[in-house]
């Protein structure tokens, strides 16, 4: 007589061949595959960096994020451009929105090769360009930079560097530093590059990648930095007459350097209240009801993710909302349903902004 076999898989190789089976059977139960509760986002743990070294790859501003399971690790590092300051009266008025700008973030998500960026990693080093550009949270003026100059004493050797801005500068040693050098000649603007690198991936990213770039924007602090070159002929000595010292102008090759004394660094200025925080939300119909939808907050497994065809992402300030996109399909997206996942999103950065 034949008997019968079973064959029983355990809950995480049946997530994997049946995803939306596993999630309904979960969801019939009152409860998600993670066991947390349909509004129930996962425990974050943010750590700001610290800039601990100032160099030519100095890291001026990180962050960790604890994301569940799941760590984002931030650094952004320093770039130095030159802008064009002059204007042209024929071109149109400049709109409000030139004056600020973003950081270009490349996102990195850890999964044991190597080879180009995924799709994945593309669009959401895209989506954070453009979040931090059109929530002008970043000023230009913020990144512009006022130049010193490195001056050597001829009778001692000593090098020290003026800054045109420096309050204890007397108007006759800047008036002579004027003279020597064309100060207002090139104007000079930092850039900031963020690097995103992401182990454990478990969800979507975009919440997890939003905080911990802006987490690093606000731990970001800005160096002085100095030129080495008198703008003249490099055979040619130009002295300057500074705080009682008398020498020329270091002959450089026009370099720029990062003033290593870290009492003059500065934090970077952001429009604070311009902040918002990312909240995500997966809406899924329930089987053993009439047309009914289930919210799921922050997403996690695959279970969820697979399934969850509908999704919805706000960025939310204390104020107001930032953002609001809403895609996919297969769920019945009510009025209600966005109004409960609104209020939940304002209700989240009130409390962690």
């Amino acid at each position: 007589m034949a008997t019968e076999q079973k064959v029983v898989f355990p809950p995480a190789v049946l997530a994997r061949i049946s995803p939306e089976l596993t999630l309904q059977r979960h969801l019939a139960q009152g409860l998600r595959p993670c066991l947390r509760e349909f509004t129930e986002f996962r425990e974050t743990v943010v750590s700001e960096g610290s800039m601990a070294d100032v160099g030519t790859d100095a890291v001026v501003g990180s962050s960790v994020i604890k994301h569940g399971d799941c760590h984002a690790f931030c650094g952004i590092t320093l770039g130095v451009s030159e802008v064009n300051s002059a204007e042209d009266e024929f071109a149109p008025p400049e709109p409000e929105s030139s004056k600020y700008t973003s950081v270009y973030p490349i996102v990195e998500v850890a999964r044991g090769r190597q080879g180009a960026p995924s799709d994945e990693e593309q669009i959401l080093s895209q989506k954070l360009y453009n979040y931090i550009y059109h929530s002008r949270l970043l000023p230009q003026a913020s990144l512009d930079i006022t130049p010193g100059y490195q001056i050597k004493d001829e009778a001692t050797g000593d090098v020290s560097i003026i800054y045109t801005d420096d309050e204890d500068l007397s108007e006759e040693e800047l008036s002579t530093l004027s003279s020597s050098i064309n100060i207002s000649k090139k104007q000079y603007r930092f850039v900031l590059y963020a690097h995103i690198k992401v182990f454990s991936r478990d969800g979507p990213l975009f919440d997890l990648v939003s905080r911990a770039l802006i987490t690093a924007l606000k731990d970001v602090t800005l160096p002085r930095i100095y030129l080495a070159d008198s703008g003249v002929d490099p055979n040619v000595k130009v002295p300057v007459r500074s705080r009682g010292h008398f020498g020329h102008l270091n002959q450089a090759s026009g370099n720029i350097y990062i003033d290593t004394n870290k009492d003059l660094a500065q934090p970077v200025r952001l429009n604070t209240r311009e902040l918002g925080l990312s909240s995500s939300f997966g809406i899924i119909e329930l089987d053993d009801t009439a047309g009914q939808s289930a919210i799921l907050a922050d997403l996690e497994g695959e279970a969820e993710e697979a399934c969850c065809e509908t999704k919805v992402n706000i960025i939310a300030s204390k104020n107001n909302l930032k953002h609001v996109s809403v895609s996919g399909g297969g769920a019945n997206v009510t009025l209600d349903a966005l109004k409960k996942i609104i209020s939940l999103s304002r209700e989240r950065a009130e409390k962690l902004l």
